[in-house]
């Protein structure tokens, strides 16, 4: 039993008619981690931009026109028809029937994609299931471990600024326009903002973290406290470090 299989095999126990891959992270990189190859691992397609829609006895997968060639090589057209990315939302309008069952995982779609689904689920009197987990990260036996750099402080001569002024601007923005916390899901915005970087992707100097800003308090950072650990007291005066899962734990406090 081949991968596609397998989750079309989970796909008839758990009732779900139709299940959406965006080749993403739940940061909606562009290049990921080995661990967030999820397109990769069903389809064994390697480019950096595609999406898939699965059904229980049929695939789609959608390229650009720079993979077109790439994916008639790499991905079995016995198992996947291939199709131009342009055309994914009117080939997910029409896979969509009266009843349908769609599931997602929410961490891997944008808001506007998220409404946008919503949009033709409704039209179509049919059901989102939100997967508290994904059913690849379930049935990916060997899948790789989630990255684990150290991250480290880009010296001020590098960054123009320091984090105390891009702090001190954000906040004054936040008063200015009545918004009392900002919520960064961005690496490379959290990656200017503390003037750190990582390497938990491959020639990308990020590290894995959530942030949120507040009109006066410290920047609430969430990040697997490893990875801080050896530039956390340089940090201490203006962040306040959380556990990386208690992100969504913090959003529900408030108020």
């Amino acid at each position: 039993m081949n991968h596609l299989q397998q989750i079309q095999k989970w796909m008839k126990i758990n009732n779900i008619d139709l299940f959406i891959i965006n080749r993403t992270d739940e940061f909606l990189n562009e290049y990921i981690a080995p661990y967030a190859e999820r397109l990769k691992w069903i389809s064994n397609f390697s480019g950096s931009a595609g999406r898939a829609l699965i059904l229980q006895n049929q695939a789609i997968i959608f390229v650009d026109g720079r993979y077109t060639f790439q994916a008639h090589q790499q991905v079995d057209s016995q198992y996947f028809g291939i199709e131009h990315l342009k055309d994914y939302w009117s080939s997910l309008d029409n896979n969509i029937k009266v009843s349908t069952s769609i599931g997602i995982d929410p961490s891997l779609h944008s808001n506007f994609e998220i409404q946008k689904i919503e949009s033709i689920v409704q039209k179509k009197s049919s059901t989102i299931k939100y997967l508290e987990e994904n059913p690849i990260d379930i049935l990916w036996i060997d899948q790789p471990i989630y990255p684990r750099s150290k991250a480290f402080i880009q010296e001020e001569k590098y960054s123009g600024k320091s984090v105390l002024d891009k702090l001190q601007e954000i906040q004054s923005k936040l008063a200015s326009t009545s918004i009392n916390y900002y919520l960064l899901t961005c690496l490379d915005s959290i990656a200017w903002l503390l003037n750190i970087r990582g390497n938990d992707i491959l020639h990308t100097p990020l590290i894995f973290s959530f942030a949120i800003v507040s009109q006066s308090k410290k920047i609430e950072l969430f990040i697997d406290h490893s990875k801080i650990a050896n530039i956390k007291h340089k940090l201490d005066n203006i962040v306040n470090f959380q556990p990386f899962k208690n992100i969504k734990y913090f959003l529900n406090t408030i108020n």
